[in-house]
């Protein structure tokens, strides 16, 4: 019984102070640090609507957390709440710029204000059309899985993806600069139905240039079928 009794106290030694260490590690939600929000240009009322949120973290102790979304319709008014995980120990001190998209969902019609309680500087106005089609994008945009910049002078930028079959082809990849800090990147696709076609699949390449009027730091914007979307904010030189 004695030996019993000493065997549990040992194992209490070890469990009590691991429990308190992961109490102590649990991440822990803090405002997070937003200084740049970039308004992405062309999003209609069957669009999924987005913003993209920049910032800094001060150290590596920090990971990107949730958002919330309150729409005011009559006021035509978007309050995004942004918050971080802070997981307490060890942190490199060394600053680390992060990006977050924000999905606002189908939008009405209107010109929407976005507020965000961090920033102070003026956030540039979400328009949002009718819509011309029933569906979701003016083009057929092709099906983008991935998206990577070459860390190089001319800032070329890769698309991948895979067509689902043989009757879908990329197009053209169209870069259009909106007044937003926005490089708004379109890989349309061109959908030739012969009445034969095979599902297969097919995977494409397609890298084009980004050539942004003056430099500075810019939301790299890629649609994708289905109204889906790549975000990346780069400085661009």
């Amino acid at each position: 019984m004695n030996r019993l009794i000493l065997m549990v106290l040992f194992a209490g030694l070890f469990i009590l102070p691991y429990s308190a260490q992961a109490e102590e590690e649990r991440p822990i939600l803090k405002p997070s640090p937003v200084s740049d929000v970039f308004v992405p240009q062309g999003f209609d009322d069957n669009d999924n609507a987005e913003v993209v949120l920049h910032g800094y973290f001060p150290n590596t102790c920090y990971r990107i957390g949730p958002t919330k979304v309150f729409k005011e319709e009559e006021t035509k008014t978007i309050i995004v709440s942004a918050q971080s995980y802070y997981v307490p120990g060890i942190c490199l001190q060394v600053m680390r710029h992060y990006w977050q998209s924000v999905s606002l969902g189908i939008l009405e019609k209107g010109s929407y204000r976005i507020k965000i309680e961090q920033v102070r500087s003026t956030i540039p106005t979400l328009p949002v059309v009718k819509s011309s089609n029933s569906g979701p994008d003016d083009f057929l945009y092709a099906p983008v899985h991935e998206v990577a910049l070459a860390d190089t002078d001319l800032h070329l930028l890769t698309l991948k993806g895979i067509f689902k079959n043989d009757c879908m082809t990329l197009k053209e990849v169209r870069v259009v600069e909106e007044p937003t800090r926005v490089l708004a990147v379109l890989p349309i696709a061109h959908y030739k139905d012969n009445g034969n076609c095979k599902s297969a699949d097919i995977p494409f390449t397609a890298s084009v240039e980004l050539k942004p009027s003056q430099e500075g730091l810019y939301l790299i914007h890629v649609r994708s079928l289905n109204g889906m979307s790549f975000n990346r904010v780069e400085q661009l030189n």
